[in-house]
């Protein structure tokens, strides 16, 4: 999860600081989409609470609100 994180965060950066940012957006949200898968798994596997899995998915699912908005923007 981590690395994906990592990689989510660099994604946004290149997105950012990029000319063509559609192919960096579709990155960051393919990454966020397996952070949200792993999540789910570690919550089903008890590794995480439900609390911090509510907490952790309200935050996962605000960047993906994001991230779609911002590629809508760029259309």
């Amino acid at each position: 999860m981590k690395k994906e994180a990592i990689e989510l965060v660099t994604n946004i950066y290149r997105a950012n600081s990029s000319f063509d940012k559609k192919p960096h957006l579709q990155k960051a949200r393919e990454k966020i989409e397996t952070i949200r898968i792993f999540f789910r798994l570690a919550r089903d596997l008890d590794q995480v609470s439900l609390k911090r899995f509510v907490n952790i998915n309200e935050k996962i699912e605000n960047v993906s609100k994001q991230l779609t908005a911002w590629k809508k923007s760029i259309k």
